[in-house]
């Protein structure tokens, strides 16, 4: 999109210094306006997107895909794949921690406390967890 604004503000008569300076900006409206369009276009169909999320910089070998994991995990409906895209994150322990306690809340909402419940529900959201009874709840492999 920089290159796009970059080339509209040329044709306007700015100097090159002047749309280099100004492109960044231009740019970021430009792209505010086409993902405005795309949402009112998808909008109007049967079954629209849940969220949008933006895969600038997804490219890079050390990108932030933070953003892109919670966009799809938060879209999915059905559990079993929500804990499908939260399981192969192996390395992210906070992203298995706040889609766990996001269903135990759910799950529980209204049903009477029960520990033992409560424990499997937890590592069924973390495959790769073991329960160890009378000592530490949870233990990671």
């Amino acid at each position: 999109m920089q290159l796009e604004a970059f080339s509209q503000l040329r044709d306007e008569g700015f100097t090159l210094k002047e749309a280099r300076t100004r492109a960044k900006t231009l740019a970021t409206q430009l792209m505010i306006d086409v993902k405005t369009k795309i949402e009112s276009q998808l909008g109007m169909y049967k079954y629209p997107p849940k969220d949008y999320v933006s895969l600038a910089g997804m490219n890079k070998h050390n990108a932030d895909c933070d953003s892109l994991l919670r966009c799809t995990a938060n879209a999915l409906d059905e559990i079993g794949l929500q804990k499908l895209v939260v399981s192969t994150q192996h390395a992210n322990v906070e992203h298995k921690i706040e889609f766990t306690v996001k269903f135990m809340i759910k799950a529980v909402h209204n049903v009477s406390y029960n520990k033992k419940y409560l424990e499997l529900g937890i590592v069924g959201w973390m495959p790769y967890t073991k329960l160890v009874s009378n000592v530490i709840p949870l233990t990671f492999c």
